[in-house]
């Protein structure tokens, strides 16, 4: 399909078509001059973000995430807000597996707050448990408890839900997966069981499921957590 778009002249279409494909970064030199030829940002920033993901598959990770800041200052200053917002996602991804924490959570709380005022619940959900992950990776257990808490409430309200089922399903088991992890990690074993009890079933398994059963098991010696991490398991090979 993307081969016979330059013979319709439609150059707008081709750029569509790369990038609902997800194939920008393997056609980034051509995406770069169809983006330079319509003098649009939304096209550059595009074309900057797929080029930081191509430096980090080559291990360019400094590279990279030089990229993120560039071209987020850019997505800024030429007020595309939205893409904005995924490049400060991928940037603090990226942070976060280099384990610069700090300035991950930095990043996410500017996230969050730019996803808040422009309306876009997604990305604003996303980012509230995002921080919480990141406090948890420093340890911070009870802040990461506030922030998924806070996002499973917010689900369970109907806060910035309701537009896709599957999507409101894991993210609520998500919450109360990653609460009940936070619990065994402060040793509160029957909070961490009540916490996953309430996590609901979804189309997707999570692997935290059968490792928090386990590890309550491990600690409680409770034969109804060993059948339950087993049943877990099982749930996720099949998946």
């Amino acid at each position: 399909f993307i081969k016979r778009l330059p013979a319709t002249g439609a150059d707008d279409l081709k750029m569509g078509a790369m990038v609902r494909g997800g194939v920008v970064g393997a056609h980034l030199e051509e995406y770069r001059r169809l983006a330079e030829a319509t003098h649009d940002p939304w096209f550059t920033a595009i074309a900057e973000q797929q080029a930081a993901k191509a430096e980090l598959a080559r291990g360019q990770v400094a590279a990279a995430e030089r990229r993120l800041r560039d071209a987020l200052g850019f997505a800024r200053s030429q007020r595309i807000a939205y893409r904005a917002l995924l490049l400060e996602g991928d940037l603090a991804a990226l942070l976060r597996q280099q384990l610069k924490l700090a300035e991950a959570g930095e990043e996410l709380q500017a996230q969050f707050r730019a996803a808040t005022g422009a309306g876009e619940w997604i990305v604003e959900m996303s980012a509230l448990a995002d921080l919480g992950a990141n406090y948890q990776d420093r340890h911070a257990y009870r802040q990461a408890r506030g922030h998924l808490t806070e996002t499973v409430e917010r689900a369970e309200s109907g806060i910035a839900t309701g537009s896709n089922a599957a999507y409101d399903c894991a993210r609520l088991a998500y919450g109360y997966l990653g609460l009940a992890n936070i619990s065994l990690l402060l040793l509160e074993a029957n909070r961490a069981r009540q916490e996953i009890s309430r996590a609901p079933k979804c189309d997707r398994t999570f692997l935290l499921e059968p490792v928090i059963w386990s590890e309550l098991y491990r600690r409680t010696h409770r034969e109804e957590d060993a059948r339950l991490a087993r049943t877990s398991l099982a749930a996720l090979r099949a998946a």
